[in-house]
């Protein structure tokens, strides 16, 4: 085979640019410490490459939320560290003022503080993280609570914006305002204690207490006290009482007795079969007055004017209706021999007082103390929502109250009692949402560190594939820098060669 000069050049060049191409590949390989530089190198390994930066990506996405997710939590937290100030302080002010020894000066003194912890309150509620309230909901860019009057409106929503934090793991990055500072109740949480405003005695009435929620009935009652035919105070409890009322406390609702002073042997008996409490006259008092041993008057007790009469009157026979036909929705039965001149009474039935008694109906207990008079009430109702800011409220406006004489003091004082309770709801409210804070921050907290450790495992992954074995292309290197000047050399001594050099 004959060989030209110019096959010979074209050869020797293709081989010097081939040791060139394989040299610096291998020197931009050991430059970057990556093994594949393109996806040619390895189709493979590239795809993988591309897959785990990825994967690495999304997680560190994830560590960057992570961080967000902690600053607003962390900012949540003092936040609520101040409310917690700012409730025990607001108690120990209740303390403080209910106490008897206070002055009116002193009074005004810590309605004055009070009112400031009330401002300082709305601004802790308000917070900003520079960018967005941090109680708005998803109306972050809306002043959450405003004041107009003592009216405190919420203007955000119940919106809790949820962060995602990794793989299938969201986490709330902060809590509505209405949950923390809006949905609180009044009372004791259940049910509300108010005396009424009009008392004429020094009555207290307490907060009360839950004995058996699956017996309470949510409604509205009422305690009323009154003194019997002897002077005794004693009371009773009606349930809808701006409605149709229904005795709760005592049951029976009624009660008849025969006058002490009766000549005859005479009983009496009520029977409550069909009773109809919604009649007019159910409650109304009343004594019936034998005129002789078969005939008697129907008198209201109270007005001492007579309603009906019965003559004729058998013995055991029901009362009910007589001869005019009144009938106040019960029966009543006189049996044995009553004379002209006895009399029994039928009223409603109450309950003995003494200071200091713990009443008790449908699941609920409360005490009374002090000595209320006669016609005074009080007032029982389910628990309502009362926001923070009325609690505040709630202990400016008892600290104005009037404590001219002892009724207005007991009527005080039962409202300092109710507000301390609110107090103590609303502080074990915002301990619940610290709480749940706390678990938040542990959670993003474990949440990072399995991130730490999963983007660790995909970069050693990654390292695997995609980094160079240093010592081996440095090896390599230095063998396809011999081979590139070697051919170098034999090159030159190649081109060199002529025919007539060995002619002459």
């Amino acid at each position: 085979m004959r060989v030209s000069t110019a096959l010979l050049h074209q050869k020797g060049t293709e081989s010097l640019l081939t040791q060139q191409t394989k040299t610096m590949k291998t020197q931009l390989q050991i430059a970057s410490g990556k093994r594949i530089l393109t996806p040619a190198d390895d189709p493979a390994g590239a795809a993988k490459i591309l897959d785990l930066e990825q994967a690495i990506g999304v997680i560190e996405r994830y560590q960057d939320n992570i961080g967000d997710v902690e600053s607003r939590l962390s900012l949540e937290e003092s936040v609520l560290n101040g409310v917690t100030d700012l409730i025990i302080r607001m108690k120990e002010l209740a303390i403080q003022g209910a106490n008897s020894t206070q002055s009116p000066e002193s009074l005004k003194g810590i309605l004055a503080e009070v009112e400031e912890h009330s401002e300082t309150l709305l601004q802790l509620a308000n917070t900003s993280d520079g960018n967005e309230y941090l109680f708005a909901g998803y109306k972050s860019k809306t002043i959450p609570f405003t004041e107009t009057a003592g009216v405190f409106t919420y203007n955000g929503d119940q919106g809790v914006r949820m962060t995602k934090v990794g793989p299938g793991r969201q986490i709330a990055e902060t809590d509505s305002g209405f949950e923390v500072f809006m949905d609180l109740q009044d009372g004791n949480g259940t049910f509300t204690t108010v005396p009424n405003g009009t008392n004429a005695g020094t009555g207290q009435i307490s907060v009360g207490t839950v004995t058996d929620s699956t017996a309470w009935v949510p409604d509205t009652y009422e305690v009323n006290f009154q003194t019997d035919s002897s002077g005794n105070l004693e009371y009773f409890v009606v349930q809808d009482p701006g409605g149709v009322p229904a005795q709760v406390s005592p049951t029976p609702n009624l009660r008849a007795s025969a006058d002490s002073g009766n000549a005859g042997s005479g009983t009496i008996a009520l029977d409550f079969a069909g009773a109809d409490e919604t009649n007019a006259n159910y409650y109304t008092p009343i004594d019936i007055v034998f005129t002789a041993a078969n005939d008697f008057n129907i008198v209201n007790a109270n007005t001492q004017a007579v309603i009906d009469s019965v003559t004729g009157y058998v013995a055991g026979n029901n009362i009910f209706p007589a001869d005019g036909g009144f009938d106040p929705g019960y029966q009543a039965q006189i049996s044995n021999a009553p004379q002209a001149g006895d009399s029994f009474r039928i009223e409603r039935n109450a309950t003995s007082f003494a200071d200091g008694d713990t009443i008790s109906f449908n699941g609920i207990e409360f005490k009374i103390t002090g000595e209320p008079a006669d016609g005074d009430t009080f007032t029982v109702d389910e628990s309502t929502n009362q926001s923070m800011f009325e609690t505040f409220k709630a202990l400016a406006d008892a600290l104005k109250m009037p404590q001219d004489n002892p009724a207005e003091r007991s009527i005080f004082t039962s409202a300092m009692g109710k507000v301390m309770k609110e107090l103590d709801l609303a502080l074990s409210s915002n301990n619940r949402v610290q709480a749940e804070i706390g678990a938040r921050m542990k959670a993003v907290e474990t949440e990072y560190e399995a991130n730490t450790g999963a983007v660790l495992a995909l970069k050693q992954n990654l390292s695997v594939v995609q980094d160079l074995d240093m010592a081996d292309a440095i090896t390599k290197y230095e063998m396809q820098l011999v081979s590139l000047q070697a051919a170098q050399q034999s090159f030159a001594k190649i081109q060199g060669l002529r025919l007539f050099d060995y002619i002459q």
